[in-house]
């Protein structure tokens, strides 16, 4: 199998690529050119000569494609359409999905490349995982939340506490639900941002105060979501299908 590794860094999983595959099989991108020069020596002492990229993941290699396997090291919020084009028919993009700023609420994607030029598989629940990937060279992969206004707060109670934004599942929910959300967690709680400098401040255990402002309550499309996820009997990452369609590639005309 031709295989392409997301997200090199030091080579460590380049290396029994290489050994399993051999090294003409195995391509590796990072956007670091430190990480892909010091990883290029450590990998030929040991033996091994994969296409080592200097370049942005998100991209994939197209010169060396198409590949088997895309396996991704790093994290994305959206799988890239150029993985699904770069991957032969039946093969496999092993991919970690999951929010900028909630990374537990991520999982794993395992999508299955067919003949229509889509992709889509199953979620596997992980609470854990990769670096987001990096936009710039010299600029972590960390949330950027929008500026807030607090001169305006308005407070209320919740039967929902904080605790549910670190819930499996419903935190995946969430974020579905939430696109851009950042979460700040604080000794007794949490304060979540959108993009749209909405903001809410809420303690961890229900019933528990919710202080919130910007143009909506943020908080209330939490609870919704609460309710959604209650009322399907709490599923877990893996049983949201509402949540395919986030997973569901679109070609560059806009169709599915």
């Amino acid at each position: 199998m031709n295989v392409l590794e997301i997200g090199t860094g030091t080579g460590y999983t380049a290396a029994p690529l290489c050994e399993r595959l051999g090294s003409q099989h195995v391509s590796t991108v990072d956007i670091d050119p430190e990480l892909t020069e010091a990883a290029r020596r450590r990998l030929a002492d040991a033996g091994y000569r994969p296409a080592v990229i200097t370049g942005d993941g998100l991209l994939g290699d197209p010169a060396h494609a198409p590949f088997d396997r895309v396996l991704a090291t790093v994290a994305t919020e959206r799988v890239p359409y150029a993985w699904v084009e770069q991957t032969r028919v039946g093969g496999v993009i092993l991919a970690d999905v999951r929010p900028r700023g909630m990374t537990w609420a991520g999982a794993l994607a395992r999508l299955t490349v067919t003949g229509d030029g889509t992709a889509g598989g199953p979620l596997i629940p992980a609470t854990w995982g990769f670096m987001s990937t990096r936009r710039e060279v010299d600029r972590p992969g960390i949330p950027e939340a929008a500026p807030i206004d607090t001169s305006v707060v308005r407070t209320r109670t919740s039967p929902v506490g904080g605790a549910a934004l670190r819930t499996p599942g419903l935190s995946l929910l969430i974020w579905q639900r939430l696109p851009g959300i950042t979460v700040f967690p604080r000794p007794d709680g949490a304060q979540i941002v959108t993009p749209d400098a909405s903001w809410a401040t809420v303690t961890t255990t229900a019933p528990a105060t919710v202080e919130h402002g910007g143009p909506t309550d943020l908080w209330q499309q939490v609870e919704e979501a609460h309710a959604w996820w209650t009322a399907h009997n709490a599923p877990g990452g893996e049983a949201l299908p509402a949540l395919t369609q986030r997973l569901h590639h679109q070609t560059p005309d806009g169709k599915p």
